[in-house]
């Protein structure tokens, strides 16, 4: 576990850890056991109000008295708000069920994924019979490592199980998120998650990208157009990029597919604390990648908010103050409160076995006083 989280877990009933709003993601990271990159920069903004164009200080305080039954509680009183609402998927088994150490068989492999997806689906008929009918999903976040693990008939059961628990909002404002992990073979997984009703297509990593011809990824962004997608994101990693034209040239080549967002990677909330792709390799620092990448992203239409650049043709629905997590180590804000999942398998089947909420810890999130 790493060191963000042991100081967090320290004895005492209430703990304070002071950060700017987007270092949320930095407690994500810790806890979620899986980078969540795509899903901080989307919901980095949600909660306790705050607005979009500022980053305000503010104080995350874990309360160890905070219960799973007073989560509980939160949860239905959310409801009285009658307001929309996100879901964020997490499924951090990718290094479970590749792991050349474990040496899984294909059948292996399969009873793994299909014992996470029966509790998956356990715990969204359970967080559906808490959230009121009355209110909407707007939001889903459906992660790359799902993309990657599951079958299209695994994949369209998870989107059966959300649309019969909750009350799904069908309109333009609707955002549904589909994560890549890399450039498909072939349109299959494109076709299937259109069909699934994803609006928006998040490419987890640019960078990696750059091996294909432009020409090749023009022709993808085209065929993701082409299919009805509303928005076409991105990260870009630049700490290895460590000559200024690398960082230029990667700049144009995302910017020349006229992607609605350009996100950076990693997360600046908990870049230092991210390992080097190659050791003793002299990084990028997030300074300077800003320095080397706003002045070719702002001279091709783009707009920087915070750390991510913005298509100034793009539009944005508004935030939510409500978010559930779902999965092991998920994370879910309801106003000024947070939650996190338990991260440890037997706990997580456990807690949901005994149709309970798979509750870790929470706590609140307060403007931290100057």
């Amino acid at each position: 576990m790493s060191a963000q989280f042991t100081a967090l877990s320290a004895p005492g009933p209430l703990r304070s850890t002071t950060w700017t709003w987007p270092s949320l993601a930095r407690y994500w990271h810790a806890i979620s056991m899986q980078s969540y990159l795509a899903a901080q920069y989307w919901l980095e903004n949600v909660g306790a109000g705050r607005a979009k164009s500022i980053s305000p200080t503010v104080s995350f305080n874990l309360d160890r008295d905070f219960s799973g039954q007073g989560f509980r509680n939160a949860m239905l009183n959310s409801n009285h708000s009658q307001s929309d609402y996100a879901i964020v998927l997490n499924m951090p088994l990718q290094h479970t069920v590749t792991s050349p150490g474990l040496q899984l068989s294909k059948g292996g492999r399969q009873t793994v994924l299909r014992t996470y997806l029966n509790h998956l689906v356990s715990e969204i008929r359970l967080l559906g019979s808490l959230i009121s009918k009355n209110r909407h999903l707007s939001r889903l976040y459906w992660p790359a490592d799902m993309t990657r693990l599951l079958e299209p008939a695994e994949m369209t059961e998870i989107l059966y199980y959300l649309n019969r628990n909750f009350s799904v909002r069908r309109d333009q404002s609707t955002r549904f998120v589909f994560e890549l992990p890399d450039l498909p073979e072939d349109d299959s997984v494109i076709a299937l998650a259109r069909g699934l009703g994803f609006t928006d297509i998040f490419m987890r990593d640019f960078t990696g990208l750059t091996q294909y011809a432009q020409k090749d990824l023009k022709s993808f962004a085209l065929m993701l157009r082409h299919y009805g997608f509303s928005t076409i994101s991105t990260c870009l990693d630049y700490r290895n990029l460590e000559k200024r034209n690398e960082v230029e040239k990667v700049a144009r080549r995302a910017a020349d597919l006229k992607l609605n967002a350009i996100c950076l990677n990693p997360h600046p909330a908990y870049a230092a604390t991210t390992p080097a792709s190659t050791p003793n390799t002299k990084q990028l620092d997030l300074p300077t990648a800003l320095e080397r990448l706003e002045p070719v992203l702002l001279k091709r239409g783009y707009e920087r908010c915070g750390n991510v650049f913005i298509n100034h043709t793009s539009t944005h629905p508004p935030l939510l103050n409500h978010v559930f997590g779902i999965g092991l180590g998920a994370i879910s804000i309801i106003d000024n409160m947070f939650g996190v999942n338990v991260d440890q398998l037997d706990q997580y089947y456990s807690l949901i076995d005994r149709q309970q909420l798979a509750f870790g810890s929470g706590g609140y999130i307060q403007p931290a006083k100057n």
